[in-house]
């Protein structure tokens, strides 16, 4: 379900990628993971994450996810996506840029942005779960071209503050969020 996975397993990794272009993925357009012991920095610039395949009404998709690793997020395009919950007890929101449980993360000068004709995205930038920090999000355009339907979300940036998760935000712009 992801287009390019990057998983740090044992010891430090390292991962540039630059000039790439996924799209029609299931679940992640870009994911490096750090896992057990391991560490994984992936750093990514001009490129461009999206659209996923739709599948709004099936799961939340992200762009591009950080899953407790470091790195930087410079100069690409990404595209959120909307998630309409049908399923009971599935609540879940989609991202253009989901830092989870993420460290030392730059997220700077890039466009977000969502694909023309389908919902919005849920949130644009969110960084939460398992205290997060060190991060930077600057001089971002953090965009949308239409609300979700519903809109139960619509935030451009979340910094989910009671998990310990802490961000650095600097000159970032908003478009057509119910929350900037």
């Amino acid at each position: 379900g992801r287009a390019i996975r990057a998983d740090g397993i044992t010891g430090a990794r390292t991962v540039t990628i630059t000039n790439t272009t996924v799209r029609d993925y299931q679940k992640s357009g870009f994911e490096p993971r750090s896992i057990g012991a391991g560490s994984m920095t992936m750093n990514l610039s001009g490129s461009t994450a999206g659209p996923s395949h739709p599948l709004e009404t099936l799961i939340a998709q992200n762009g591009v996810s950080y899953v407790g690793a470091a790195g930087t997020v410079q100069n690409n395009t990404i595209y959120g996506s909307g998630y309409t919950e049908t399923f009971p007890n599935t609540p879940g929101a989609s991202t253009a840029v989901l830092l989870f449980g993420a460290h030392d993360v730059t997220v700077t000068n890039n466009t977000l942005t969502s694909p023309a004709g389908r919902p919005g995205t849920d949130i644009g930038i969110s960084v939460s779960a398992g205290s997060s920090d060190g991060i930077v999000i600057s001089f971002n355009r953090v965009n949308r071209l239409g609300p979700d339907v519903p809109d139960d979300v619509g935030v451009g940036i979340d910094v989910f503050t009671p998990d310990g998760s802490r961000a650095t935000l600097i000159c970032n712009t908003f478009s057509l969020w119910a929350t900037n």
